[in-house]
């Protein structure tokens, strides 16, 4: 049986009396998924796409409405039914906006299978992590073109300051999580998904972290209380990792993380250290000195955790080195230090100083002298709706009743 969601506020409401097995079965009857496996009474799956802690991404044939989909299946039991429900109403939120328009993944609907909830969207080619180390990456592991970083820059700013006029933090940007549409299109279009972290800017928990430390700002590190500026840092990180062609923090341990920060961005200011619950455990506190914390030396770090950390990141590695590495794969072409410009103000290590989506939309890295660029990319009159997308988004909500 199928139950659909298209009119259901409320998946905790509304899920099967079915679901009372426990988590450990509902781990092997996953397990066992494949395809022409059945999927509610419309869906088929035809290939399993992935599969992560609370379920499968499969892509399915809708026979009822003769259309293709991307289904996550998630486990049916207890935490995963919260998760589910706080995620389909951020997705029911994101429905009132142009997924063409504000570059995020269409959410169709959601329903119930005996197996589990199933959370329907478009289907894409692949994500981005993909198709930087597997499509772009052989055999030299040079990272992306800048035209196509640009391309990348542009539209995921496009979607956070979406995102932005209906109150929504994404909360885990990274490659994995942005979809490139057709690999095959140019210039590249990509759409931002997976919203299972995800919150409301007025209902947020900082309980809730990315699944993926090493993309995440000072401030969720030191688990400060935080908001979207969250995402701006993220998306800096996503779009360097992109320009290398690799990943470029390293993620052993919370302590290494901000140490390399430290050291290519600045220390965070006291103002959000003092706010981090766990601002102790790497730094210590001076009051009589300006700034008043110092993070600790790898000896202390180690002595008091029994945790190894990185001796190499005392050899003074700085932003410069990240630059060069970027002009060394992309060539030192015109825009690069513009690139490097914007990536410095995203990566800012104080939130409130943090470029805004729509202050990086008017950058001048988008203005470039190439018209054939210029006018592949759809740059020459999107600025200017924006106020106007706003309203219309904003007006399209007010009928679409949401529970926060």
């Amino acid at each position: 049986m199928e139950s659909t969601g298209d009119n259901s506020e409320n998946i905790a409401e509304d899920q099967p009396e079915s679901w009372e097995n426990s988590a450990e079965d509902v781990v092997s009857t996953h397990s066992r998924k494949h395809p022409f496996d059945p999927l509610g009474k419309d869906h088929l799956i035809l290939e399993v796409l992935g599969q992560g802690t609370f379920g499968q991404v499969v892509k399915c044939y809708n026979s009822k409405n003769d259309t293709f989909e991307a289904v996550k299946i998630l486990k049916s039991h207890a935490d995963v039914i919260t998760l589910a429900d706080r995620e389909v109403r951020i997705l029911k939120r994101l429905q009132c906006l142009d997924p063409e328009k504000s570059h995020i993944v269409k959410f169709n609907n959601f329903f119930f299978d005996k197996e589990g909830i199933c959370l329907s969207f478009e289907p894409l080619d692949l994500d981005l992590f993909t198709y930087i180390y597997d499509v772009k990456g052989p055999p030299l592991n040079r990272g992306l073109a800048l035209s196509e970083v640009r391309a990348i820059t542009h539209q995921l700013a496009t979607a956070l300051h979406h995102l932005r006029t209906i109150d929504i933090i994404h909360g885990d940007i990274k490659p994995n999580n942005i979809m490139v549409v057709n690999r095959q299109e140019e210039p590249l279009k990509v759409k931002l998904g997976d919203f299972s972290t995800a919150q409301f800017c007025g209902n947020i928990d900082s309980n809730i972290s990315p699944r993926t430390s090493c993309y995440s700002s000072p401030e969720v590190l030191l688990n400060c209380p935080f908001d979207e500026a969250i995402d701006m840092w993220s998306l800096g990180i996503t779009l360097v990792v992109a320009a290398l062609g690799t990943s470029f923090i390293p993620h052993n341990n919370t302590y290494d993380m901000l140490k390399f920060i430290i050291n290519i961005m600045g220390q965070p200011p006291d103002h959000v250290l003092d706010n981090g619950s766990t601002t102790q455990d790497f730094f210590n506190e001076d009051i009589n000195t300006n700034p008043k914390w110092t993070i600790k030396t790898v000896e202390q770090y180690e002595q008091e955790t029994g945790t190894t950390a990185l001796r190499y990141l005392d050899e003074g590695i700085s932003f410069d080195d990240i630059k060069d590495e970027i002009i060394s794969n992309i060539g030192a072409q015109s825009g690069v230090d513009l690139f490097l410009d914007l990536i410095q103000k995203m990566l800012d290590v104080d939130p409130e100083k943090r470029i805004m989506p729509l202050e990086v939309l008017l950058h001048p890295f988008f203005a470039v002298t190439e018209e054939k660029t210029e006018k592949d990319m759809g740059l020459s009159d999107q600025s200017s709706c924006f106020c106007r997308e706003e309203e219309e988004d904003q007006a399209r909500f007010k009928d679409i009743p949401m529970t926060h």
